[in-house]
């Protein structure tokens, strides 16, 4: 309904989380020409995020939420859930583009 676009590649068995969770992830990120942008799979390394409605990108907020631990999922986040029209924090993402992320949601916090 939001225009998020997702394929289960793994799902996992544990609980998903909810809005104010902090949730620990690996996912690599991309645009639609194939252009990495983040891999944190690279060298097993982590992010951590807490899920609210300050979360950067509102896509990879609402693909979270579906997601039960142990998942991996593959997001499509067309920009009005990525970063729209707004101003890039990287030189990689231009405003408007859609976002690619390959997510692994490791645990709950």
């Amino acid at each position: 309904e939001s225009g998020l676009q997702y394929k289960i590649i793994e799902e996992g068995e544990g609980e998903k989380p909810v809005v104010g969770d902090t949730v620990r992830v690996q996912y690599r990120g991309k645009l639609v020409s194939g252009l990495a942008f983040h891999n944190s799979y690279s060298g097993n390394r982590s992010n951590e995020f807490i899920v609210d409605e300050r979360f950067i990108l509102s896509g990879f907020k609402e693909g979270l939420l579906l997601m039960p631990v142990g998942s991996r999922y593959e997001l499509v986040l067309p920009s009005e859930l990525a970063y729209g029209e707004n101003e890039v924090p990287s030189f990689y993402i231009h405003s408007g583009a859609t976002i690619i992320l390959d997510v692994r949601l490791l645990e709950i916090l």
